[in-house]
Parts: C-alpha cells; structure tokens; sequence
C-alpha cells in the first residue's frame, strides 16, 4: 500500500512552501504516490497554487483541491480522512509542520507491521517531548524497539488506514453531537477546545474505545507552531528533533511487546508489580492531572498527604520518572497509596508540584533559575 500525502492549509503562503519542500526532499523509493494539496479558499489561495505548482511533484499524481467554501478545520480534516476509501491510507499533514526523509518509508512499514491489529487507531508521525498537559519534560522510556504505543493525542502528523477511518467515522456518527464528554480518563482542557476540534473527538474516541496510536521514539515530523487559526503567536514548545535518515529499516513491536503509555503522559503498568502490587490495580499520577483513582486500589502520586499513611515511597532520581518505581529506588520523593484512604475528591483535584519534582524537571540548576521557572 502506497499511502497518499494529503498537505491541508488555508492561507499561509511560506508555511505551505516550507513543508512542500520537505515532502519533496523525502524518500519514496517507487513513483505511484499521490500528493494531494487540500486547501480551503482564501486571498492567498491563487498566490499558494502557484508556489506549490513551480514546487512540483515527480513520484505520482499531483493533485489540488480547492474547496467551494471556507471549511474551517474540523470539517477540513474529516474530508481528508475521508480520502481513505479511494486511496487505501493517507498522511495527513497540516501546514506548519516538517517532516523528515525517511516520514513516507516510515509510515509504510507501520500500517504495513500492524494493518490487522484492531486496537491500533494510526500511525504518528509526531513524538512529544512535552506534556503540554502538565507543563513537564516528556521522556518516554526506550527499549529494543524504534516505536512505542500511546493514547497521546496526535495531530502534527499521523497516517491513517481505510480500517483506522472506518472505525472512527463509525464512533463519531454516533458522538458527533455531543459538545461536553466530561471525561475523566482525558486532561480537563481537552473539553474546552470545543466542538469546531476534529481532534477533541478523535482523542476521546481513543479512550473510550482503548485504541492507542503507534509513535516513533524519534520524530518524522515537526511543529512549527506559526500563527494562524487557533495560534495566535509562534511557539517553539513543540519543535523536536527529527530522524536525520533516508531510509531505515525500523525494529518493531508486536502490541503486547510495546511499551505504552495513555492520556496524561503515564506510563501502562500493565504486567508490572510494583511493591508486590499488580500494576494494573494502580492509577498512575505522577503528572498529577487524573482526578480520581479510576475505580483502581492504589494510587501512583509525587504528592506527599499529610495524615495519610501510604504504602511505599521512591526516590526522583533516574529518568524517566516511572523508571523510579519499576527499579525501586529509594526516597521520599513518590508516594503510593491507598485509594480508599484518599476519599476526599480535593485531595484528588489539587495538584502541585513538589520540590524534588521541580529540581528534578530542571536538571537541578541554582535557585535563581529555580524560582524562574516555578514562579
């Protein structure tokens, strides 16, 4: 399967140029690949036609579309995803992102490893090093393999297949109408993008239906984050380095063998014992955005309760943070404890950052710094 790339913009001229270049940099290695531009109508849209048309296209067919109206780009997205019927798989790719040389070969061996797994939702392109969530370092922990699987949100670059779509389409046709989820197995902010983001549904999808997405541990795309229309100044938060590669033969897991992490960046016990504890009967908070225990008996905090016994504690030294726990190293720095002695929802919806959290995010640098960062 030969995935088409769909580039999606409106009204950014230099953006739209920046990531054509890139994807026609890229590595293909065949030349019956479809490069399809969707734009929604703009006072820029003659100007970008003509820039992305002296660009080129050389390895299949070239394709502009031009919608009728302005979609907006929930509407926008979904049409696109929508392509997977007639083309089997699509990139999709948003106009302030960048993608490596090696994206499209990338995307290929993905669907093609796991095109009959059903609890894959697609593939990223993207791999956070942020939790924007939690305003915490992201580090996610490696292994033998090049990818890992996560219910982290993705839509700075992701390939979907025709089965990935259908399934999806079918769960929203039956949602699409609901405006608040009011879920708390996603962070609370992703209910305040409204009902205009495509990715609030996909997100929530994901969750409700246990679907994870396949991430690379090194990035194939990148986001620039320029201004636009849910941007109103540039951002650096979420460039990331790139896989400096052509070609590349990638190791990967089968979906037991991967190691996963959900919604607010913690990492899957699944599997694990933790003090002689299953780690599937532990609600993992490091990051301190869950607000209950998610019916689970223990739960996983960098928060000390004053008056509550807990039943282990850890030491922050090693990265990633949930490293800590799996080696068991010693401290008073993470905290496990009983979920029925946390009876109190205020404990549970209080979050702070401790100390040793904060010299641990910042790599321990001198007080003044310290106090930048945290006041």
């Amino acid at each position: 399967m030969n995935p088409a790339i769909v580039i999606v913009g409106y009204n950014r001229v230099n953006t739209i140029e920046r990531l054509m270049r890139s994807v026609v940099n890229a590595e293909y290695l065949v030349d019956d690949v479809t490069l399809i531009v969707s734009l929604d109508p703009s006072d820029k849209s003659d100007e970008i036609i003509e820039t992305i048309n002296k660009i080129g296209w050389t390895h299949g067919d070239f394709i502009i579309n031009l919608n009728e109206e302005r979609m907006g780009l929930k509407k926008h997205i979904l049409k696109c995803g929508d392509l997977t019927q007639k083309y089997g798989a699509v990139i999709i790719l948003e106009d302030d992102l960048y993608v490596s040389p090696n994206y499209y070969l990338y995307a290929k061996q993905m669907i093609e490893f796991y095109c009959d797994e059903e609890r894959i939702c697609g593939v990223s392109l993207y791999s956070h090093a942020w939790n924007g969530y939690a305003n915490y370092f992201f580090m996610p922990q490696r292994n033998e393999y090049d990818v890992y699987l996560g219910q982290i949100g993705i839509s700075w670059g992701q390939c979907w297949t025709n089965k990935h779509w259908k399934s999806f389409k079918k769960w929203y046709e039956k949602n699409k109408n609901i405006k608040e989820f009011k879920s708390n197995k996603l962070p609370a902010s992703i209910d305040l993008w409204g009902d205009q983001s495509w990715a609030k549904y996909f997100y929530n999808y994901m969750v409700q239906e246990d679907k994870y997405y396949v991430i690379p541990y090194t990035a194939l795309s990148t986001n620039f984050s320029e201004p636009g229309e849910h941007n109103n100044e540039t951002s650096n938060s979420y460039q990331v380095m790139l896989l400096n590669s052509r070609e590349k033969k990638y190791n990967i897991p089968t979906f037991d063998q991967a190691i996963k992490y959900d919604m607010f960046f913690e990492r899957i016990l699944t599997g694990k014992i933790i003090n002689g504890i299953l780690g599937e009967d532990i609600c993992v908070n490091l990051n301190g955005l869950h607000v209950d225990c998610e019916g689970k008996k223990y739960l996983l905090t960098c928060n000390k309760y004053d008056g509550i016994n807990y039943v282990a504690s850890f030491g922050l030294r090693i990265r990633p943070i949930e490293e800590n726990i799996l080696h068991n190293i010693s401290g008073d720095d993470i905290f496990l404890y009983e979920s029925k002695d946390l009876n109190n929802l205020e404990i549970m919806t209080y979050r702070r950052s401790s100390r040793a959290r904060i010299k641990y995010e910042i790599y321990d640098n001198p007080k003044k710094r310290f106090e930048e960062f945290y006041g």
